[in-house]
Parts: C-alpha cells; sequence; structure tokens
C-alpha cells in the first residue's frame, strides 16, 4: 500500500466512521466534520507532496492554505462554543487537530505528533471523567478520536519519519539512487560485521529475564531479515514502488513481531527495557528512506533516552549496565554500517534485473516460542502496584512579639483622606498592574551560566510548536522565563526547576531533587517522569501537574492561583489516569482566637 493509499485508509477506516458518532452532543456533528475537511485537505496536500521536489518555503505555505483554514475554523468553532457545556469537548478537537501541523516539522515529526496526542488528552480526559458512568458514547468518541491520533503518529512514523517525503519531478516519492559503482559483496560482510554486535546484547538480555531476552532475540530476528534483503540488493537494480513496498513486508512483519513480543513481557520494572527496543526495532526502516544517516541517528537518540532512564533507576546494578552497554554498541555498529555502506539511500546494482518482491525471503522467527516458554504459557496477568504516599510536610510559624503588633502600637490620630492623592495612587497601581501582565519578550536563549542553566524568550505558535532539549546533571537548576508555546524536555536528574512569566509551555523532566516552581503563568503543563518532592504555585492559572507514580508523595503548594488540576496514574497500568483540582474556596470559622479553614465541598 502507497503512503497516500494508506492515508486514505486512515480517513475511511477512522475519521469517516468516528464523525457518524460526533452526534452525541449538540456541537458534536459540526466540530467533526472540519475535523474531516482538515484531513482531507492533508491528503491534497500529500498527494502533491510525493509528486515533486520540496518546493520554497512560500509555496509550501500556498499548498497548506487549505489545511490551515480548516485548523483556523476548529479554534474559532471552540472559540464560539467556549461558554457552552462541552467546550471541553470542543477544547479537545481544537488541540488535537494540530496534529496535521507536522508536515512544517523537520526531523522530528513524530515526537510532534505524539506531544501534541499527549495536550490533546489533557481536556480529553477531562471529558472522559465528567462522561464516565453518565454518557459512555461520549467517553467513547473521546477514546476513537485519540485513535485518529496515534493512527496519524503510526503513519508519520511510516512514511515521513524525518519530514514529508518529498518526491522527484516524476511524481514518486522514492529513496534517493545511489549511482556510485556497485560495492560487490562488502555491503553484506559489513552488515555480517554489524550483526556479530547482536548476540551479546541477546546474552545481557537473557541475563536480566527471559522474557526480555525474548524481546531482544526478535530484534536479532529482525536484523537478520534484513540482512536477507541487503543480500538481494547487491545483485538488482531499484524496483517500482509496489515492488519495493512487497519486498519491504517480511521485513515490516519482523517489526511487528517485535512489538507483539515487547507486550508478553510481565515484569513492570522492564517496561522501560521493552520501550527501547521497541525503538530499536523502528530503525529497521532506514532501508525505506533517503535520509538513512540521520534516521539512525535519531532513533539510536530515542534508544538512548531510555538508556538513561534505565540506568538511574538501576543505579549499581550491573546487568543492566552491561545491557545498556551491549544494546549502545549493537546501534553505533548500525550507524556506522549505513553511514558507510548507504549514505544516501540503498546502493542498489546499476544494470541488473530489478528486484521482484517474491524474491525476498523471510526469516524464520524463535523468539516468540521463546517467550511462551519463559512466561509458561498461561494467561498473562497484570499486578497492581501500590502507590506511594509521601508524609505531609509541616512549617512551622513565627512568633510574633507584642512590640510586632500593629494594633498595639498605634500612634497620633486619624487623618483626613485626600481624594486627589488616592487617585494618583490608584493610576499607579493600574500603570504597574499592565506592566506586570505584558508578556516579556527579548532574544531567544538557552545556556548553561555557571550551575545553572537559562531559557529564555522562546516562542513557538500554535500552529507550530518550539521545541527544546536540555541535559543536566544532579548539580544543576534550570530557570524558564517568557516562553510561549513551547516544550523542554529536560534529560537527568535535575536539582530544580523554575518557570517564570511563561504561557502554554509543557515541561517534561525526569527527576527533581529539590522542587519545581511556578510562578505568574498561564496554561502551563509539568510533567514529572521520576520522583519530586515538592512543587510551589504562585499567582498562576489552568497548571497541569502530571505525576508518575514514583511521584506520588509530592507536596503541593498553591497561592492567588486558579484551575490547578493533578493528574494521577490510575490503580492499574491498564486504567485510565486520574485528574483532580486544587482547592479554590474555602470556608473559615472563628475558634475561640484561631481561624480554623477547610476547603469548600460542592455536593450533589
Amino acid at each position: 500500500m502507497t503512503a497516500i493509499a494508506e492515508f486514505e485508509a486512515l480517513i475511511s477506516d477512522y475519521v469517516e466512521p468516528w464523525v457518524k458518532t460526533s452526534d452525541c452532543f449538540e456541537q458534536g456533528p459540526g466540530a467533526a466534520e472540519i475535523v474531516l475537511k482538515a484531513y482531507k485537505a492533508q491528503k491534497e496536500f500529500l498527494t502533491k507532496a510525493v509528486a515533486m521536489k520540496k518546493p520554497s518555503e512560500e509555496k509550501i505555505g500556498e499548498m497548506l492554505a487549505d489545511t490551515s483554514a480548516q485548523l483556523e475554523a476548529m479554534v474559532e468553532y471552540h472559540d464560539k462554543n467556549s461558554r457552552s457545556d462541552t467546550s471541553k469537548h470542543t477544547q479537545t478537537l481544537s488541540e488535537g487537530l494540530q496534529v496535521l501541523v507536522w508536515v512544517t516539522v523537520d526531523k522530528t515529526p513524530v515526537p510532534f505528533a505524539n506531544e501534541t496526542i499527549s495536550s490533546c488528552m489533557f481536556y480529553g480526559n477531562k471529558v472522559m471523567m465528567d462522561q464516565k458512568g453518565k454518557d459512555e458514547k461520549q467517553v467513547q468518541w473521546v477514546k476513537d478520536f485519540k485513535g485518529i491520533l496515534e493512527e496519524t503518529s503510526k503513519y508519520i512514523k511510516a512514511h515521513h519519519t524525518t519530514g514529508v517525503a518529498w518526491g522527484s519531478t516524476s511524481g514518486e516519492a522514492a529513496p534517493e539512487e545511489d549511482t556510485s559503482a556497485p560495492t560487490g559483496g562488502n555491503s553484506v560482510q559489513a552488515y555480517d560485521d554489524f550483526l556479530k554486535t547482536v548476540p551479546a546484547f541477546v546474552k545481557a538480555s537473557e541475563a536480566i529475564s527471559a522474557e526480555l531476552g525474548a524481546a531482544a532475540a526478535s530484534l536479532e530476528d529482525a536484523f537478520a531479515t534484513q540482512r536477507a534483503f541487503l543480500a538481494l540488493v547487491e545483485e538488482h537494480s531499484k524496483p517500482s514502488d509496489e515492488e519495493f513496498m512487497g519486498a519491504l513486508q517480511p521485513q515490516i512483519a519482523a517489526m511487528e513481531a517485535v512489538g507483539a513480543v515487547v507486550k508478553m513481557i510481565k515484569d513492570r520494572d522492564l517496561d522501560q527495557h521493552g520501550k527501547a527496543i521497541e525503538e530499536g526495532a523502528q530503525l529497521v526502516a532506514w532501508v525505506s528512506v533517503p535520509t538513512t544517516v540521520p534516521h539512525v541517528a535519531e532513533g539510536r537518540d530515542q534508544v538512548v533516552f531510555y538508556h538513561q532512564k534505565i540506568l538511574m533507576k538501576n543505579k549499581g546494578d550491573e546487568a543492566h549496565k552491561e545491557w545498556v552497554a551491549t544494546y549502545k554498541a549493537l546501534l553505533d555498529a548500525l550507524h556506522d554500517y549505513v553511514k558507510a555502506e548507504h549514505k544516501t539511500g540503498l546502493a542498489w546494482k546499476a544494470g541488473a534485473p530489478a528486484l521482484k518482491a517474491t524474491a525476498v525471503p523471510k526469516a524464520e522467527s524463535k523468539s516468540t516460542a521463546n517467550v511462551v516458554k519463559a512466561s509458561g504459557g498461561g494467561e498473562q496477568s497484570e499486578l497492581a502496584k501500590a502507590l506511594s504516599v509521601g508524609t505531609d510536610i509541616s512549617k512551622g510559624l513565627k512568633k510574633v512579639s507584642d512590640a510586632e503588633k500593629t494594633h498595639k502600637n498605634r500612634t497620633g490620630e486619624a487623618k483626613p483622606i485626600d481624594l486627589d492623592e488616592l487617585e494618583k495612587k490608584k493610576a499607579a497601581n493600574a500603570a504597574a498592574a499592565k506592566r506586570r501582565d505584558q508578556f516579556p519578550t527579548g532574544e531567544a536563549k538557552t545556556a548553561l551560566e555557571g550551575l545553572k542553566w537559562v531559557v529564555e524568550y522562546h516562542v513557538g505558535s500554535r500552529m507550530e510548536q518550539k521545541q527544546l532539549e536540555i541535559e543536566v546533571d544532579k548539580s544543576h537548576s534550570v530557570y524558564i522565563y517568557g516562553c510561549q508555546n513551547t516544550f523542554i524536555k529536560i534529560i537527568g536528574k535535575v536539582n530544580a526547576i523554575t518557570v517564570d512569566k511563561c504561557k502554554k509551555t509543557q515541561v517534561m523532566f525526569e527527576s527533581c531533587i529539590g522542587s519545581v516552581e511556578l510562578t505568574s503563568c498561564t496554561g502551563c503543563e509539568m510533567q514529572v517522569q521520576g520522583t519530586l518532592p515538592s512543587c510551589s504555585i504562585d499567582k498562576s492559572n489552568e497548571v497541569m501537574l502530571y505525576l508518575s507514580r514514583d511521584s506520588m508523595g509530592v507536596s503541593i503548594n498553591t497561592s492567588a492561583c486558579t484551575c490547578i488540576n493533578v493528574t494521577v496514574p490510575g490503580k492499574t497500568d491498564d486504567e485510565d489516569p486520574i485528574e483532580m483540582n486544587i482547592p479554590e474556596q474555602f470556608i473559615s470559622h472563628i475558634k475561640g482566637n484561631k481561624i480554623q479553614t477547610t476547603p469548600m465541598e460542592h455536593s450533589g
């Protein structure tokens, strides 16, 4: 199936059936129609893109006019219904439809799509929680929309991993053909040298668990399948697109098999290992892209991201350290091979007969049998982890002496009010408030100053969120100021994080030793993947804090804030996350010479 045919199938199999179920709420049909038009507009764009070389940025903008119009239409539709009971529904669609902006993202469209899905489900989860037990049709409606977005991400990963796969003047989006002299048998011999690094990784996996060993063996199967394909590449010229896709089917099946085996791993402590292996399996797809070396390099970086988490979680464990080292050696060897032998695409043999899909053999797979044996052949059962609950942090109050009590130390007599002076003060306060509310601007900056990372003035747009990554160690702090429509990923354990005067900014980090502080922020999100002892939020609104299981003991302090929400994992990995809001209204009672304050509870 060609890239365009697969996108058409995405529309017919996922989008159109979902549109028919959108009458479950009043604004549903109108909003869903905009989604359908947007996907059809993107199909038209992609159809043109694969039939032409990449044009100027101005021309690309013209080609995207219809898609942009539908995205704007969805924003306007939500704004019109922002005060309705279903505003969360339309906000979910407005945020989720931004996934189509991937066509403007170079190198990292897949991470962009996945982060868009995460932002969308901030609102989607609210709808599901509101409607759970009330209207299951609306719950399913949200889940089906999320399914559309996830299928879109899969499509991007399969056909446009490093950006839109622009075609040639002949109208075909195929890898560039290497016109250099054939390499004879040297290429396969070099691939065999790479394969020599794989058994050590399988052995290291088996040392941790039989299930992980089976997952590693499935990855070994995928590489063996690719080896058989590369042997034929050396003896054939480039085939037609249809034959080429047929020839790739055994490798695609091998990649899918890796995912299937990984899902059979029962031990939740090996989740990161499984994700790393699944990401590694995607590297097999380098044979289908013209930018082979960047594809492998980016995939390797994705795997290394999980490596760092594994090493932090299993600090001092030599078995896991060896697992990471052998996997890294495997990835480096694959990168070196692709760079040396297929730098600009597959090195086909000029003048030889074109490859036929029927000529490609299938490699025998032993990994599924291995994991069945390892699991005892029985039904898998999910074990719920106990949620760790931290202790409350109490703080002492400073004792005020009689000398400091103003009601006991008043002097002088009351003076008449000066109305002119009062008006001057009101004007000065209004001017100060206006200056305070202005969004800060300046030159974008990301720099390590001593032990503090300074991230300032990074501004993206609703159409294209700006993305940053910074690597830290436990002695570093991070100060984020004046950022808007920006996603910031902090890799490594950090000492402290401060987010100041930011809008629509998302921060994802692994673990924080000290505290996370947000001041004067609007529409920001913080996501912790490891541990977080405390979080302080001041003068902010519409803030979402996503906690991991390891950070459930966090202490959260809020002051002068509205719409602060916290999302925690479900009781099991299969259950939906749970969203809770921080109280904003309180009831105070005078008890003798003390005030007792409790959050207001709403019944009904």
